[in-house]
């Protein structure tokens, strides 16, 4: 029951399109909200059950959930300085719920004899779950009228369809953000490559994955993505060229049948591929790059304003009270840079530990340096503070899972024919 439920919660950790409150909730209670209170409810029968199994607890993970409660206790102070506490609270205690939920999460997996396959599974069926929702959307998009591009599902499924103008969509897949959802996909696709066995089907999963993030046609997920892809290649002896290739021609084969598709159906009068292209790679004043450039040096000219403002920030999740004029009052409005909100909402403190928190795998595990880099790269222009994948791999890296366990290290897996 332990690795089911672990495999269904990282499965939908970033599932953020489904609400069970169906749109008339306080908040949007996503699977990953619904199924984390089961996890301590899991390690507290294993400690007390009849295998009375206690939870091992190694240093790293005591170091790693001291500075948890650290950055939490920053942001809570970072609260009382809020001009909207309400929303500050609320968001903080969101912030607890992630730490506390993947902390205990991923030492489940740490005395687990072997957690490589609840993390293959688990990702696999996350790929899985975001080609559904993309390939909704693309439907959505293909079939849309005038009555634009929203609908829902159930009543509990939103399957927005968000675009660059009237010339692309972006496929989000099960996330909401299309540049979130590609950065899901990309640890998902790095957990397949790390621990899956060489398989006809884990790399067609690969391949799918790899699309979907060119789908979402975030910069910010596909150069983390190719980070991510760069880093493994030179780190994982197993990435051999044979399984390079494996990959990397079904993908090429998968973008032109898409490509020729859409000129076949009449889609390319639609879709402009140079202006698509012009306006991601833009950074001017009147395109997304411009913006995230200017809502960054906003966020830097906040907390440059006092000695309150750098040591307590202005509150945690109360960026927009400061963007109204770029998000016109939407209560989602960010500096698009999780170091810039952390030093902006919560002060100098917060991002120094934020920071630590980061650097640590990059020095001190070898092996999870590619996630990480992707991850670090991805939060300097946009952000993951919220983002419950995002905080599961800190905590991944931090533990090593996967590549040592509770009995020590894990031995080579046993590889299957394949590419």
């Amino acid at each position: 029951m332990t690795n089911v439920l672990l495999i269904i919660w990282l499965a939908t950790i970033g599932a953020d399109r489904i609400d069970f409150f169906a749109g008339r909730g306080p908040f949007i209670l996503t699977p990953f909200l619904v199924l984390s209170p089961a996890i301590p409810l899991v390690a507290l029968f294993r400690m007390v059950g009849p295998s009375r199994a206690p939870l091992k607890v190694p240093g790293t993970a005591r170091r790693f959930m001291l500075l948890a409660c650290i950055l939490i206790v920053l942001v809570l102070v970072s609260v009382l300085c809020g001009v909207d506490r309400g929303l500050s609270f609320k968001r903080s205690v969101l912030l607890m719920v992630e730490l506390c939920a993947v902390s205990l999460a991923v030492l489940l997996l740490y005395n687990a004899p072997d957690p490589r396959p609840v993390l293959v599974m688990g990702s696999l069926l996350g790929i899985a779950l975001s080609c559904l929702f993309s390939a909704v959307q693309l439907g959505i998009w293909l079939s849309a009228t005038s009555s634009g591009h929203s609908r829902h599902l159930f009543g509990i499924v939103d399957t927005t369809v968000l675009t660059i103008g009237p010339f692309a969509p972006r496929l989000a897949g099960a996330s909401i953000d299309p540049s979130r959802g590609g950065m899901l996909i990309a640890a998902y696709i790095f957990i397949v490559l790390s621990f899956g066995r060489k398989s006809w089907t884990n790399t067609g999963f690969v391949c799918l994955g790899s699309l979907l993030v060119l789908l979402t046609v975030s910069r910010s997920a596909i150069v983390a993505f190719v980070l991510v892809g760069i880093a493994l290649l030179f780190s994982n002896r197993e990435l051999g060229p044979r399984r390079i290739a494996a990959i990397a021609i079904p993908s090429c084969l998968l973008i032109t049948a898409l490509v020729y598709f859409a000129n076949r159906s009449g889609i390319s009068q639609y879709v402009s591929v140079g202006q698509l292209v012009a306006e991601r790679l833009s950074v001017s004043e009147g395109y997304s790059g411009g913006m995230h450039f200017a809502v960054i040096q906003r966020g830097l000219d906040i907390s440059d304003r006092s000695v309150k403002n750098l040591l307590f920030g202005i509150g945690f999740g109360n960026a927009y009270t400061v963007l109204g004029d770029f998000y016109r009052g939407s209560k989602y409005g960010n500096f698009h840079s999780a170091y810039i909100t952390f030093l902006a909402e919560s002060g100098v403190g917060a991002l120094v530990v934020f920071i630590f928190l980061c650097a640590f795998p990059l020095f001190k595990r070898r092996r999870y340096v590619p996630l990480m880099l992707g991850m670090v790269w991805f939060n300097l222009f946009y952000q993951l503070t919220l983002e419950p994948m995002f905080w599961f791999s800190l905590a991944l890296s931090w533990l090593n899972i996967g590549f040592s366990g509770a009995g020590g290290k894990i031995d080579s897996l046993v590889y299957e024919r394949g590419p």
